[in-house]
Parts: C-alpha cells; sequence; structure tokens
C-alpha cells in the first residue's frame, strides 16, 4: 500500500497541477503573514419619518469611533447654538 501511495504522490508532482497544489500550500505560511482585514461591526440605523425605514451600516471600530465622534460634536453644536452666550435657552416663542 505505502508503494501505491508513493506512486500517487510522485505523479501528483510530475503533473502541472500537482505541481501548483504543492508549490501553494508551500506559500500558505507567507499568507499568514499578511495583516488579517480589520472586523466590520454592523449597526442598524433607522431613517427619518418611518418606522420600517432601516437599514444596516458597517463599518470597523476605528471607523465608528470617528463617527460617534463627529456625532457627539454635531450634538454639542446644536445645543450650543440653542443658548445664548449667557448660557439662557433660546425660545423664538418667546419675545426678547
Amino acid at each position: 500500500m505505502s508503494f501505491f501511495k508513493a506512486f500517487v504522490a510522485a505523479a501528483l508532482l510530475a503533473t502541472p497541477c500537482g505541481a501548483a497544489l504543492a508549490k501553494k500550500s508551500a506559500d500558505a505560511p507567507a499568507s499568514a503573514d499578511q495583516p488579517k482585514k480589520e472586523k466590520k461591526i454592523c449597526r442598524i440605523e433607522s431613517g427619518t419619518g418611518s418606522r420600517l425605514s432601516r437599514h444596516a451600516i458597517c463599518m470597523t471600530a476605528a471607523e465608528w469611533a470617528d463617527e460617534d465622534r463627529i456625532r457627539a460634536r454635531e450634538a454639542a453644536s446644536s445645543v450650543d447654538s440653542s443658548h445664548d452666550r449667557n448660557g439662557r435657552s433660546v425660545d423664538s416663542r418667546t419675545p426678547m
């Protein structure tokens, strides 16, 4: 039986396809050194105006951190713009 296994292995290496497979398996550890793709994190976002309008947005952790930072800055600026320089709430319904 071992003669048969040796014969099959030699026949595979003698063919172009078998040689390519052998080379590919030898190159496998080199591809392990390449950096892995970052894992994507998906969040479900709701659209304005409908309970049914929802879609998934997928980004890496670093991209989500940037997005959260931008949204926090925008939220803070909208709160700041609703107050006058003395910190009082500016309401368009009350006369000044």
